[in-house]
C-alpha cells in the first residue's frame, strides 16, 4: 500500500473530536438504557411478558453498540499518539493495521460517529480505495485484522433467545421482580438449562461491564504490540466476549439482586470460584492499564524533550 500526502493535523483533530463524541453518546445511552430497563421490569411485574421480550432486544443491541464505542475509543486514542508515524510511513505500519482497519470497518456501520467517515476517507486516500473497501467488507475484514469483537458487536441480527432470557433475568433481579425463570425458558424455547440450574453465559446487565472487559483487554494488548512489533494485537483479544453472569437456578424464581438461591453447596462453590477468578482477572487488567499509562507518560515526556531540543 503506497502512501500519498496525508493530512496529519486533520487526522489528529478528527480523532479527538470522535473521542469526545463517543464519551457524550455513551453517557446519554447509559441513562436511556437505565430507563429502558425500568420499563421492562414494570412489564415483567405486570405480566406483559411478550412486550418485555420485544423491548429487551433493543437493550441488547444498545449494549453491543456501547461495547463497540469502547473498542473504537481505544483505537482513536492510539491513533492520536501514533499519527506522526502514520503520516511519515508510506505503507500502513503493521502494529497500526488493526486500529486503522477497524476504524474503516465501523465507519459505514455507526452513523452516530460521522468523524469515522472522515478518517476512512483519509486512509483510503493514503493507502488506496481497494484496501478501504476490503477492510469495510465482512467477507475480507479479517484479512486486514479488523477486530473480531468489534465485528460481533456491529452485526445486524436478532439476539438469540438465550441472550434475551438472561437479560430479562438480570433485569428482574436488579429491580426485585418475582419472575419464574424456568417457565419463561420453556415459553421462549430455551432448553439449555444445565445440571446446575444455570443459563448459558451471555450479556451483562451492567451497561459498561462487557465493554470495559473488551476495552481493558485492548489496552493491555497495546503495550505488548509496541514492544514486540508483531502487528497482530487482534489475536490477543478478538475472542474476548461479555463476562459470564450466572442466573438463578431453575428450581427457584428470581427474588432480587442479593437473593439468588443455589440448588446445592457445589453450585455455590462454583459460583464463588468464578467470582474469585473474575476478581483476579480484574486485578491483572488494572496492573496492565497502569503500565500502559506509565509508558504513555514516558512517551509524552520524550516527545516534549525532543521538541525542545529541535527548537533550540
Amino acid at each position: 500500500m503506497l502512501g500519498t500526502r496525508f493530512n496529519q493535523a486533520k487526522c489528529e483533530t478528527t480523532s479527538r473530536l470522535c473521542i469526545g463524541r463517543i464519551k457524550l453518546l455513551r453517557n446519554k445511552k447509559t441513562v436511556q438504557l437505565k430507563q429502558s430497563q425500568k420499563d421492562i421490569a414494570e412489564l415483567l411485574r405486570t405480566g406483559k411478558q411478550e412486550y418485555a421480550r420485544i423491548r429487551v432486544e433493543g437493550i441488547i443491541r444498545e449494549k453491543y453498540l456501547m461495547q463497540a464505542y469502547e473498542i473504537l475509543e481505544l483505537y482513536l486514542e492510539l491513533l492520536t499518539v501514533r499519527v506522526q508515524l502514520v503520516a511519515k510511513t508510506k505503507e500502513l505500519p503493521r502494529d497500526m493495521m488493526e486500529a486503522v482497519s477497524s476504524i474503516i470497518y465501523a465507519a459505514q456501520r455507526i452513523s452516530d460517529l460521522p468523524e469515522l467517515s472522515t478518517l476512512r476517507a483519509l486512509f483510503a486516500s493514503k493507502y488506496g480505495k481497494e484496501y478501504a473497501a476490503e477492510a469495510a467488507a465482512d467477507a475480507t475484514a479479517s484479512r486486514w485484522q479488523v477486530n473480531a469483537n468489534l465485528v460481533r458487536c456491529l452485526l445486524v441480527e436478532a439476539p438469540q433467545p438465550e441472550e434475551k432470557l438472561e437479560m430479562l433475568s438480570e433485569i428482574a433481579q436488579e429491580y426485585g421482580v418475582e419472575w419464574d425463570l424456568s417457565a419463561a425458558a420453556r415459553d421462549m424455547g430455551v432448553g439449555a438449562m444445565g445440571p446446575s440450574g444455570q443459563l448459558p453465559h451471555g450479556l451483562s446487565s451492567d451497561p459498561g461491564a462487557a465493554a470495559t472487559a473488551a476495552a481493558t483487554a485492548a489496552v493491555a494488548a497495546a503495550p505488548a504490540t509496541m514492544a514486540a512489533g508483531d502487528g497482530r494485537p487482534a489475536a490477543r483479544y478478538a475472542a474476548v466476549g461479555p463476562p459470564s453472569v450466572s442466573a438463578a437456578p431453575a428450581s427457584a424464581p428470581v427474588l432480587g439482586l442479593n437473593h439468588v438461591q443455589y440448588v446445592n453447596a457445589q453450585q455455590a462453590a462454583v459460583a464463588a470460584a468464578q467470582a474469585a477468578a473474575q476478581a483476579n482477572a480484574a486485578a491483572q487488567y488494572a496492573a496492565q492499564v497502569a503500565a500502559m499509562t506509565q509508558q504513555g507518560a514516558a512517551a509524552v515526556t520524550h516527545h516534549a524533550a525532543m521538541a525542545q531540543l529541535v527548537g533550540s
